[in-house]
């Protein structure tokens, strides 16, 4: 019955109704965004700039198993106005982050399908990316998240002692003094091995002198929730971290099962949250990649030497 049934994610996005940062404990009501049939959104990073909201976010094709990079402009209510593909790479992409360096925005997504981690800058911002650099390679870099603390830029990415598809129970760490220098892996690399919290679910948050690492909890299946992180000790030889919170149970609709990325902005919180059962897309992608496979291809073959271009203006 599994090959018949499939995870089936959604994005929540509500106002926020609270004055400090770090998640809320609030059982306000998350509004889901509807996906076209056959596809699912997931990942959501939103953005704030001048006066104008941005999310961005996977669009996850049952048919073809793999995903592009999309972004809703959203209207003071947390409406979508428009919706654009940003970035359609010949490989499976996810996980959008966006940051702002130095006055210009830089995406960086995951890139794990194609061993490698890349880094975009915004040529008319949110609609039009280019590739600048490859940050690193020869590592499946999962939902590979930056932040910049004390200086120094630090890359924060999951990863699996088994190998075993879902189970991410590694946290591994990459620094440089800047975006553009060579990143270094940490010398405790795995600075983490923890079912239950180690694979990045979002941005770190700033909750008062604590800085606040959303993770992954995979202990019963993946993204089964998310736990907060307070990181207590990091520089290039040190990483220590303890658990402060999880999301209350309010968050969850009746029939979903647990929250999977958290991601804010100064008047929004955003979250993806999965459902399970059987669905008919999901059947044809399995279907096809099955025809693909005995036919001697595959879905979403990394391809490193290729040179990725985003989408451009076009809707």
């Amino acid at each position: 019955m599994k090959w018949f049934c499939a995870y089936r994610w959604h994005v929540g996005i509500r106002t926020r109704n609270y004055q400090s940062c770090g998640p809320s404990q609030s059982a306000g009501h998350f509004s889901l965004l509807t996906a076209p049939y056959g596809h699912f959104y997931g990942d959501p990073f939103i953005v704030e700039h001048e006066r104008k909201t941005f999310l961005f976010l996977e669009d996850y094709r049952y048919l073809t198993r793999m995903a592009r990079l999309i972004c809703c402009e959203l209207d003071e209510n947390g409406k979508v106005i428009e919706t654009r593909p940003i970035l359609q790479p010949p490989y499976h992409v996810s996980y959008p982050q966006v940051l702002k360096i130095d006055g210009e925005h830089y995406m960086i997504p995951e890139t794990g399908a194609a061993m490698r981690l890349e880094l975009y800058r915004a040529v008319r911002f949110p609609w039009e990316w280019k590739l600048e650099k490859i940050l690193m390679s020869g590592f499946a870099f999962q939902d590979p998240t930056h932040a910049v603390i004390n200086g120094r830029h630090w890359i924060f990415s999951g990863g699996s002692s088994t190998g075993v598809r879902g189970q991410y129970d590694e946290l591994h760490l990459f620094h440089a003094p800047t975006i553009h220098d060579r990143f270094r892996p940490h010398p405790g690399n795995p600075v983490k091995t923890d079912l239950s919290s180690a694979r990045p679910a979002g941005r770190l948050l700033m909750d008062g002198e604590s800085i606040i690492r959303p993770a992954q909890d995979c202990s019963r299946w993946y993204g089964c929730g998310i736990k907060f992180m307070r990181i207590d000790a990091i520089d290039e030889f040190r990483y220590s971290e303890q658990l402060v919170g999880e999301p209350p149970d309010a968050w969850l609709p009746d029939g979903y099962m647990g929250p999977h990325t958290y991601n804010e902005s100064a008047h929004f919180e955003v979250i993806d949250i999965c459902s399970y059962g059987l669905h008919g897309p999901a059947i044809a992608g399995r279907v096809r990649s099955l025809v693909r496979k005995i036919g001697g291809k595959s879905d979403g073959d990394p391809c490193p030497g290729v040179k990725v271009m985003c989408q451009g203006s076009g809707r």
